[in-house]
């Protein structure tokens, strides 16, 4: 749906960019729409879920040559301000300040805008990549520890803050910080296995290591129709929800029948995303659950593939039903 969106409205690139973050999105991008991904515009939205597929599976290797620089700051335009202080502090400390590649330590300003700006979760996940030292440092409240931060096992209390402790009381934290071990442990594709337990134990466990386990990618499986979608009744619509593993709509669609279904399709496609998934996230509020965006995308996704395969179907019924009339017409034709 975002996809035939994208030639129209350019800013829905923004939206693919940042789910393309999930390696499920990833997934569906690369085993169904290969040839959107060969014709993506030099839009830097677009170049970001292109950098994003070719980094699939990519391993944490420690990046030496070309770093040069003591220090980069990431950080969304929103916190320009407040960064631009620190900034200014930290070269009359004789920071060296460059860019994620060729810096040995990264400075994450944390913040709301920065959790939504795509821009700063690429620059984070290409330095944990290189296995970059990642100092975090809170700029602006109200903020939430939630979405990708939860990826970084950001520690509050370990976390400099600029809103409780002036600028020049954290840089003796930086400087301490970029004077450790800048490299995070590499990590390759490899996983440990216990082996099995047997009658003549040691006293030590023993392990194994062998190449990890290669999955399938990951894909939407919708329920093949039997009947129009409009005849369902509410249990085929919560089967369909559960096929499809959409937890959230399972709950907030209890009392929705095939019809209901259709109609939340239709109003989905005529209103704005945001505008249908903060409605959406109401429903699930008083129910005590809650809706993620990448949850929301793969209901568009299914929803989609349900309604073609039904087109499908009738398609197929109804060139059948013809060829039945033709065939039927013709022999009455040789009779008479």
């Amino acid at each position: 749906y975002f996809i035939q969106l994208c030639k129209d409205y350019p800013i829905v690139y923004d939206i693919i960019w940042k789910l393309s973050f999930h390696s499920d999105i990833i997934d569906q991008l690369i085993t169904r729409h290969d040839d959107f991904l060969k014709q993506l515009p030099t839009l830097p939205a677009a170049q970001g879920i292109l950098q994003n597929v070719q980094m699939k599976n990519s391993c944490r290797s420690p990046l030496t040559n070309g770093v040069s620089y003591d220090i980069s700051l990431i950080s969304s335009s929103k916190d320009h301000f407040i960064v631009k202080k620190i900034e200014e502090n930290l070269l009359k400390h004789n920071f060296h300040i460059g860019t994620t590649l060729n810096s040995s330590c990264i400075l994450l300003c944390v913040s709301e805008e920065s959790k939504h700006d795509s821009t700063c979760q690429a620059a984070i996940r290409q330095a944990v990549l290189d296995c970059k030292k990642i100092i975090l440092c809170i700029v602006r409240n109200p903020y939430r520890i939630d979405d990708w931060f939860n990826t970084l096992n950001i520690q509050e209390r370990k976390s400099l803050n600029v809103i409780t402790s002036s600028i020049e009381k954290i840089l003796p934290e930086i400087e301490k910080n970029c004077r450790n071990n800048h490299h995070l442990p590499a990590i390759t594709k490899r996983t440990r296995i216990v082996s099995p337990p047997s009658s003549h134990r040691t006293s030590q466990e023993t392990f194994t290591l062998s190449p990890a386990p290669q999955h399938s990618p990951v894909e939407i499986l919708p329920m093949v129709p039997i009947k129009k979608i409009q005849n369902w009744t509410n249990q085929e619509v919560i089967t369909w929800c559960d096929n499809n593993k959409l937890n959230a709509f399972s709950k907030i669609l209890t009392h929705y029948d095939g019809r209901n279904l259709l109609a939340l399709a239709h109003v989905s496609r005529m209103s704005a995303p945001h505008t249908i998934i903060n409605q959406l996230r109401n429903d699930c509020r008083k129910q005590g659950l809650r809706l993620s965006f990448v949850e929301f995308v793969r209901f568009q996704a299914a929803l989609d593939e349900l309604l073609r395969l039904e087109r499908n179907i009738l398609r197929k019924q109804s060139i059948s039903t013809l060829a039945n009339r033709y065939v039927y017409k013709g022999k009455i034709a040789q009779q008479t």
